[in-house]
């Protein structure tokens, strides 16, 4: 069983913009890398969540939300992009995710905002996609804290989980003193596996969670050069990835019980 994350605050209204105005917002975005980048992040949004409420500024693209059964929750700034003026907007995450992925890599795109739609477009072709006004509910990523920290590669993250997926649907992580350690145990056998370097922590902590919730990262784990991973026993795992293209910080509920 996986717990629920209950330091999240949220609520059912959402701000809805108004619909059918006569008063047009537009934006121009240009990303600074291709579309395949950009790509990568949306499918991992989109593996997460249906809807979400995007927040462009000149600095970038944010977007905070948490997967219907509360067990999963990001913050997302992506950064690879140029922007004129300030809006949110609100969109189904497959919609997007279904347009980025015909776009070939490589390819630069404009991304604008009219009315009710979003117009997506390359040298070649043009795109929309339907805005929504409202979406379930809003979302604040909470401040929490964590006694047990390290760091370790993105790709190396990837190829751990992955072979950790062949033995359980849980991993367990373990926040020993003399360095962090990550298990998985089923009935086809065990895997275990030092990894990282410890930041922070001078007691032992152990916590299991959701492989599947953590494989919803895999296509960016190998983008980042550095992750670096928070838990305390038996309380969620903060995974925070930074680098010249975004800034991201997951959060896991733990799993409980026996599996």
């Amino acid at each position: 069983m996986t717990k629920q994350i209950k330091h999240m605050r949220t609520s059912k209204k959402g701000k809805p913009f108004v619909a059918g105005s006569k008063k047009i917002v537009k934006v121009d975005i240009s990303f600074e890398t291709d579309v395949y980048m950009f790509r990568k992040h949306i499918q991992f949004i989109e593996h997460l969540v249906d809807e979400v409420k995007f927040s462009l500024k000149p600095d970038g693209l944010y977007a905070d939300s948490m997967d219907p059964a509360n067990v999963a929750a990001f913050r997302m700034h992506y950064k690879a992009i140029k922007a004129i003026g300030k809006t949110e907007f609100k969109l189904k995450t497959r919609d997007l995710f279904r347009i980025l992925k015909d776009i070939k890599p490589g390819t630069s795109i404009s991304v604008t905002r009219l009315s009710n739609k979003l117009v997506i477009k390359d040298l070649k072709s043009m795109r929309e996609i339907e805005l929504i006004e409202n979406i379930t509910r809003d979302f604040v990523y909470p401040s929490l804290k964590f006694e047990y920290e390290f760091s370790m590669p993105g790709k190396e993250l990837f190829r751990v989980l992955k072979e950790c997926s062949k033995y359980s649907e849980v991993v367990q992580f373990f926040g020993n003193p003399k360095g962090p350690k990550i298990i998985a145990q089923g009935e086809n056998g065990k895997f275990s596996e030092y990894v990282g370097t410890k930041i922070k922590g001078d007691e032992l902590q152990i916590a299991k969670y959701s492989l599947e919730y953590l494989k919803t990262l895999n296509p960016i784990f190998p983008l980042y050069q550095e992750v670096m991973l928070r838990f305390t026993k038996d309380m969620p795992l903060e995974i925070e990835l930074s680098n010249n293209l975004a800034e991201i910080k997951f959060l896991l509920a733990p799993r409980v019980g026996e599996d």
